[in-house]
C-alpha cells in the first residue's frame, strides 16, 4: 500500500467523523423506541470485572502506618476525655484484705493435706469381636407341622 499524503488522511478522517455521527444518530433513535433500556452490548461491558489495582509493598506499609497513627490519635483522645475512676477509700480495700486472708490460707493448708490423686491404671483398649457370618444373623422363620389324617389339608376354592 502506497504511503498516502496528509489531505487524504484528513478527507478521510472527516468521512469517518460523518459516518459516526450519522451511526450514533440512529443508535439514540432505537434507544428511544426501546425505552432508555441500555443495548446488551453495553449492560455486559458494565457488569465486566473491575482489574485490581497493583500496590507495591511499600505503599501498603504507608497506608498501614497511617491506619494506626489514626487509631492512636483516637485511642489518646478517648483516653483524655474519659474522666478519672472516684478513688476508693483505702480503709475498704485494707477490711476486705483482711477479711480474705484467712479463708485463703485455710483453703490452702486444706489443699496440702489432701493427698495427691492415684493415677488412673492404663488399660488395653477392648477388642471387638469379629461379626457374626450374615447367613447367622438371618432369622428363620418357623416352620408348620405336617398335615396329618386328622387334619385334612385345605385345597384352594376355584371360583
Amino acid at each position: 500500500m502506497p504511503p498516502l499524503d496528509p489531505q487524504t488522511i484528513a478527507a478521510a478522517v472527516v468521512g469517518y467523523q460523518q459516518e459516526l455521527e450519522r451511526i450514533e444518530s440512529r443508535m439514540a433513535a432505537i434507544r428511544a423506541q426501546l425505552g432508555g433500556q441500555q443495548p446488551a452490548k453495553e449492560a455486559v461491558e458494565k457488569a465486566a470485572p473491575r482489574r485490581r489495582r497493583v500496590m507495591s509493598r511499600a505503599a501498603r506499609q504507608r497506608i498501614a502506618d497511617a491506619q494506626k497513627k489514626r487509631w492512636a490519635a483516637f485511642h489518646k483522645a478517648k483516653e483524655q476525655a474519659k474522666p478519672a475512676p472516684p478513688a476508693k477509700p483505702a480503709a475498704k480495700a485494707a477490711v476486705k484484705v483482711k477479711t480474705k486472708a484467712p479463708a485463703v490460707v485455710a483453703r490452702k493448708a486444706a489443699a496440702a493435706k489432701k493427698p495427691a490423686p492415684a493415677a488412673k491404671k492404663v488399660t488395653a483398649p477392648a477388642v471387638k469381636k469379629p461379626l457374626a457370618k450374615k447367613a447367622a444373623r438371618v432369622k428363620k422363620t418357623p416352620v408348620s407341622p405336617p398335615a396329618t389324617a386328622a387334619q385334612p389339608a385345605v385345597a384352594p376354592v376355584v371360583s
